[in-house]
């Protein structure tokens, strides 16, 4: 078992791996099982140390609440280079294209319908407002680093490639994903690139677009122009199939599609402005923006006629996935065999996730060592008295038992013949005889002694057949 130290110089012993990267492996912690450890397969740098103390130091509840934030570093010896950090353990999600991908949504969330994504897309504004609350930004929003719960909570992971700041100090995210990378960043190196929490909103928006539309790519159409388009070059010439002016930039959107029309204005007008030219958007719609705009819409949902497990706008006159599986032949949603519990969500009932709890209980630093408090001195333990009154019955007893015992003495010494009645029982509890006892005492102790020793099969004695004889006979034998 491997033994690393924790910033305070506390050893922790790591348990099995769970997971391996090409950046390191995150293994489980003997005595902890709301965190688990990521350690780094090569060293890593002064920088990249600072920014892991950095955040451990930053360990806000807010953000432990959504995301797999550091808590604590981890050394290989107690002033040794830092090799890791511990976070919070992550039970029962999975990353989100499990969910908005049809196929992988009917193993991995049977029951979630399209009120279910909703309302996974606005947990997951929720969680990007938190960490742009905190002064930070994501810089790599890709579908990998989110993770949804079968109650739709949303938790962002590998935070420690996210862009911090700190002590009046940048730490850049120096990673990317050009499919989901913003138009004006398309083409440039990651490394040391500083990001903008509306770099971060386009990532969003692309996001919540891949969970309401089925996991298509916005910028992913039927381009009407010669050659191939590329989803990057798509992005960086702000190419949206789907928005109202995709003719204009030769794109429309792909076959079997939910129409753009079938959402509501407060919607679609933020994703117009989401993937618009960055002179033309006047500033992208930042979480907040999504958030209320996601409320609203899973409030306005109702249920098909004809399918349960259809849900769509209610200003729609009739139901668009019904024509959708119907010309596509593929099933998007389907009706839970029982109730779950995810039928809560947006029911009015509050989320509960015991992991979340947890985790957020075993993040309370514990109080400070101090030293033990030294024990007062025992004092000596004094004997009390007897009162006068116990110590006068206690003596009266002894002059009793003695004078009896006295008495009892004096009549065995007179009467010595008959002192065999004083002596206890024999085991077998049979009366013990004093030597030369007469021999009527012996022949009356004998039909005693045989009924005793009679088995439960024994044939009776009859009457005026000779019982004393054939007592004593019967003992003979």
């Amino acid at each position: 078992m491997t033994r690393l130290y924790n910033g305070a110089g506390h050893p922790l012993e790591l348990g099995s791996a769970l997971g391996r990267g090409g950046e390191g492996a995150v293994h489980e912690i003997a005595g902890r099982p709301g965190f688990v450890a990521k350690v780094y397969h090569q060293p890593i740098g002064s920088d990249k140390a600072l920014k892991l103390d950095s955040m451990a130091r930053q360990a806000h509840p807010s953000l432990l609440e959504i995301a797999a934030w550091p808590v604590d570093v981890l050394r290989v010896q107690p002033d040794g280079p830092v090799q890791g950090f511990v976070m919070s353990r992550v039970n029962g999600y999975r990353e989100i294209h499990s969910l908005y991908g049809p196929a992988h949504r009917k193993k991995a969330f049977p029951q979630a319908d399209w009120s279910f994504l909703v309302h996974a897309a606005r947990n997951m504004a929720s969680a990007f407002e938190a960490i742009h609350a905190r002064g930070h930004v994501i810089g790599d929003v890709n579908p990998g680093n989110v993770v949804v719960s079968p109650q739709a909570l949303v938790k962002l992971i590998d935070c420690d490639s996210f862009q911090i700041s700190a002590g009046g100090r940048l730490f850049p995210c120096d990673v990317g994903v050009p499919q989901f990378t913003a138009p004006e960043l398309q083409g440039q190196s990651f490394h040391g690139l500083r990001r903008t929490p509306d770099h971060d909103a386009f990532g969003l928006a692309l996001l919540c677009f891949h969970l309401l539309f089925m996991g298509r790519h916005p910028f992913a159409g039927r381009y009407r122009g010669k050659g191939d388009m590329p989803i990057e070059r798509a992005i960086r010439e702000c190419r949206f199939a789907f928005g109202r002016h995709a003719h204009t930039r030769q794109m429309e959107p792909p076959p079997h599609t939910l129409p753009f029309a079938a959402l509501p204005a407060t919607v679609t007008d933020l994703f117009e402005r989401a993937f618009a030219p960055p002179k033309l958007a006047q500033g992208r719609p930042g979480a907040r923006d999504w958030l209320r705009a996601l409320d609203q819409l899973g409030a306005d949902l109702r249920a098909c006629g004809r399918n349960g497990a259809h849900k769509y706008p209610r200003p729609l006159s009739d139901c668009p996935w019904c024509g959708l599986e119907q010309t596509s032949g593929t099933v998007f949603f389907v009706l839970p065999e029982r109730f779950a519990a995810a039928d809560l969500v947006g029911a009015g009932l509050p989320d509960f996730d015991l992991d979340q709890i947890w985790n957020r209980i075993q993040a309370i630093a514990p109080p400070d060592a101090e030293a033990m408090p030294a024990p007062a001195p025992r004092a000596g333990i004094v004997p009390t008295p007897l009162p006068d009154a116990l110590r006068r019955i206690r003596r009266g007893n002894a002059i009793k038992a003695a004078t009896i015992g006295g008495a009892a003495l004096a009549a065995m010494l007179v009467h010595w013949r008959l002192g065999w009645l004083w002596l206890p029982p024999a085991s077998g509890g049979a009366a013990r005889l004093a030597p030369g006892a007469g021999a009527a005492v012996s022949l009356r102790s004998a039909p005693r002694g045989r009924s005793r020793r009679r088995g439960p099969f024994a044939p009776a004695i009859r009457p005026g057949t000779g019982a004393d004889r054939a007592g004593t006979a019967g003992g003979s034998r």
